[in-house]
């Protein structure tokens, strides 16, 4: 009998040690995805692409998923808007540069970046991480670039009322998407570089990649963020 009860024991202990593995587990199984109340949208050259109200984005592997009643999709490159929120998911490792910290990091697949005004914040599975005077690029073509930035180019002025969208090719054109007012522009630019301007009066050279630190000294900006560490 006592050799009975060492092995209920044993055993317990053993059901107890795989439910202690197995538990966080089903915990983030359960958490892994994020519900867009009022609906989404991402753009892609202009275009809105739309989801209706309580979709659920999930990641598998590297891609994004987002279900609505019995449909899904695979969700763009390009960061999915939150409706009637401040509030933007990002659905591909993305560079942070936050110039006067001397710093970059990346953002990954589902974090959320939210902001009021000029505060912002980027949200992760565990944390919220206050950043300022920063962009965050894609290491290709696309920058987003945050309140009161100024972009420049010859003939032209833009000034970021919110979050912005910012999608430049060398010797052609700028692609640029306002959130606050959801118009999407194009402009030809030839052989004029486009600047951007923080609100910290950093400037950045949207057409060539290269970050203009103090006393101009350049910086090539990095362009796989998927290599870079993480925002902490």
């Amino acid at each position: 009998e006592s050799e009975l009860v060492v092995k209920k024991h044993i055993w317990f202990a053993f059901a107890s040690f795989l439910l202690a593995m197995m538990l966080p587990f089903y915990i983030i199984k359960s958490v892994s995805y994020i519900t867009v109340p009022n609906g989404g949208y991402q753009i892609e050259k202009g275009v809105h692409i739309r989801y209706p109200k309580k979709s659920k984005v999930s990641l598998e592997d590297t891609t994004c998923i987002i279900e609505y009643g019995n449909e899904s999709a695979v969700l763009l490159d390009t960061p999915l808007y939150f409706c009637e929120e401040s509030k933007m998911l990002i659905t591909k490792p993305l560079s942070i540069v936050r110039p006067k910290l001397e710093a970059t990091n990346r953002i990954n697949r589902m974090d959320a970046l939210t902001w009021e005004g000029a505060n912002y914040q980027v949200v992760t599975h565990d944390k919220s991480i206050g950043v300022e005077d920063f962009f965050l690029f894609d290491g290709k073509d696309t920058y987003y670039l945050p309140k009161d930035t100024t972009i420049d180019w010859e003939g032209h002025t833009f000034v970021v009322s919110s979050l912005c969208q910012v999608e430049v090719t060398y010797n052609s054109r700028i692609n640029i998407f306002d959130l606050e007012t959801e118009e999407y522009e194009s402009y030809e630019t030839g052989n004029e570089l486009v600047i951007a301007t923080l609100a910290g009066k950093e400037r950045v050279n949207l057409s060539t990649d290269i970050l203009y630190r103090k006393g101009d000294k350049e910086q090539m900006l990095f362009l796989q963020p998927s290599l870079l560490d993480d925002l902490e």
